[in-house]
């Protein structure tokens, strides 16, 4: 049932699926665990674990229990479990009280939206952030076996960048044998109006895993056939191939081809995100109007007007979530349209002329 179901949602080339216990993280965790296999493999070649690296790793000692690294990004929300959270780099206060690997953070390129308005200085951002990354794996004191990036990075304020960003981090990755792992926990499904975010990156998009979960009912990974670890319990968990949410996935993915979600999500998020930079420029107390599909995201001038602005949202009948630090994202449901988008648009629209000018007038005072 997990092939039958799974695999003809696989991104391209990747042949393999594991199907974890439901949420993102385990899909993560997996996905790290997988990376770590495979960079020991290959130092190991066709050999299997050796006495010593069997005794070692039950004391969590080297060789069996080797040091090896994630690279992260700054911003990066990836999960709440012990190696997922060492990748989380959003809230602190999600890591306050847990022990943390010593794993390296990247820097995101600090991007203004909307991009094209401001290409050569988002272009020289993009630049630096991956010459940053290559110093990593330069200097880093560990081995690296994975680089960990989000399509849209939701939690950290839903930031993005350009497609060559992402295929500079692919590039870097593998010159650097390591693999490119895209976390799409919460952009794959549809709402960015492709099945994958990673997807807008182009022909050239290579992943060697992606994660999934959330939309897509079940969690798990897809990854690339040399991948698959040499034994097979070396990935294991209790709640593998739940029939009962796979097949709540299929019928989400009939409903999904039947309707043209995806594509719609498409059409929907062009029109949200257009209407969103007018009123930006009429009420400019909005600002960086950004994201892919439905998946939508404007910045307020500090954390606390965002604050009051998703209160004063609920307050009309719209739920918002704060992501980052001032920003306010739209989380719709696939079968959102700009009949939907107009009411939305309507209420942001009225509280922005209201609290642009409560604003003015404390600037102004």
């Amino acid at each position: 049932m997990v092939n039958d179901i799974l695999l003809p949602l696989a991104p391209k080339g990747l042949t393999e699926v594991i199907n974890t216990c439901g949420c993102g993280s385990s899909a993560n965790e997996n996905a790290y665990k997988v990376a770590f296999l495979h960079f020991q493999a290959k130092k190991r070649g066709k050999n299997p674990p050796t006495q010593q690296e069997i005794e070692s790793a039950l004391l969590n000692q080297a060789p069996g229990a080797p040091e090896l690294a994630i690279v992260s990004f700054r911003r990066a929300f990836h999960g709440r479990m012990i190696a997922s959270l060492s990748t989380t780099r959003s809230k602190a206060l999600h890591k306050v009280g847990v022990p943390s690997f010593d794993w390296p953070i990247a820097p995101f390129p600090e991007i203004k939206y909307p991009y094209s308005d401001n290409i050569s200085y988002n272009q020289a951002q993009e630049a630096q952030a991956l010459e940053e990354l290559e110093k990593i794996f330069k200097t880093y004191n560990k081995p690296i076996a994975g680089v960990i990036i989000e399509p849209i990075m939701g939690e950290g304020g839903d930031l993005c960048a350009s497609p060559s960003f992402y295929l500079g981090i692919q590039e870097i990755a593998k010159r650097n044998d390591a693999l490119f792992i895209v976390d799409e926990v919460q952009t794959g499904g549809g709402s960015t109006g492709k099945f994958w975010g990673h997807e807008w990156w182009g022909p050239r998009a290579d992943p060697d895993i992606v994660t999934f979960a959330k939309k897509l009912q079940v969690s798990g990974l897809f990854m690339k056939p040399e991948l698959r670890p040499a034994r097979s319990n070396a990935i294991s968990m209790y709640w593998m191939g739940d029939p009962a949410r796979l097949l709540t996935l299929k019928a989400f993915k009939n409903v999904l081809e039947t309707d043209g979600l995806v594509k719609k999500m498409d059409l929907t998020g062009k029109y949200l995100k257009n209407s969103l930079i007018k009123i930006s420029e009429k009420y400019p107390i909005i600002s960086n109007v950004r994201g892919q599909g439905t998946l939508q995201a404007f910045d307020l001038p500090n954390p606390e007007l965002a604050a009051e602005f998703m209160k004063m949202l609920f307050s009309t009948g719209v739920t918002s979530g704060l992501c980052g630090e001032r920003s306010i994202r739209i989380r719709p449901t696939l079968i959102f349209t700009p009949k939907h988008a107009d009411v939305y648009l309507a209420r942001v629209e009225h509280l922005a002329s209201k609290a642009y000018a409560q604003h003015s007038k404390l600037v102004l005072s």
